[in-house]
């Protein structure tokens, strides 16, 4: 609606709402700490907007929350781990800011959480202290951002329904652990990284995938897909 100013301290009193959309405006500024009353919310949708700061550790408190969409503003920092304390979480989806520092591996013990999107930051850390271990999730989204070293031998060994897994973009090396296992997954971009090695032979299980970027690595040997 082309909408802008900040975010007013008032919308907290409204303590009913379940769901607060106001994404594509041109709000700027930082959340006010009265959004934190909205306990009652399932839907929190700010994406593309100019909001800056911090995303605040209060967020955590609204356990009824479903679906967390900031992604394409200006947020800096790092993820709150108090997202963890959402059992309900379904979607989180900060891609496209200016968020930093390691991810918490809390995050990936909601039981609830789908779909992750955490691209386009300057997220940095080992990849091998990310460790998935729930089977709800459908997508993973952590292209361009910073991360680095190899990927944990069992690390896609508890994911039966993941369809799209993006790690594109960073600066991982070493071999790929199996993906026979992942049976769902439609779409698998590793491009541009520092991966070495023969590609596992379990990637010709993989009957319905339909996207395989791999451009920009060092694998090496022959690309076996049957």
């Amino acid at each position: 609606m082309g909408l802008v100013g900040t975010i007013p301290p008032h919308i907290g009193n409204l303590s009913f709402l379940v769901s607060l959309s106001i994404r594509n405006n041109s709000f700027h500024g930082s959340f006010p700490n009265e959004l934190s009353h909205l306990t009652r919310l399932k839907i929190f949708n700010f994406g593309f907007n100019e909001l800056s700061g911090e995303i605040p550790s209060w967020i955590g408190l609204l356990k009824k929350l479903q679906s967390l969409y900031l992604y394409g503003n200006n947020f800096i920092g790092t993820i709150p781990p108090s997202l963890s304390n959402i059992s309900s979480l379904q979607v989180i989806s900060l891609g496209y800011n200016q968020l930093s520092g390691t991810i918490p591996s809390s995050i990936f013990k909601i039981s609830s959480l789908q779909k992750i999107y955490l691209g386009a930051n300057k997220l940095s850390g080992p990849m091998s202290s990310i460790f998935f271990n729930i089977s709800s999730l459908q997508n993973i989204e952590l292209g361009e951002n910073m991360l680095y070293g190899g990927l944990s031998t069992h690390m896609f060994d508890h994911l039966p329904n993941l369809q799209y897994l993006s790690i594109c973009c960073n600066q991982l090396s070493g071999e790929l652990p199996k993906i026979g296992n992942l049976t769902m997954l439609t779409n698998l971009n590793l491009g541009e990284n520092k991966f070495e090695g023969k590609l596992p032979r379990e990637i010709g299980n993989l009957t319905i995938l339909t996207e395989l970027y791999l451009y920009d690595n060092n694998f090496e040997g022959i690309l076996c897909l049957i």
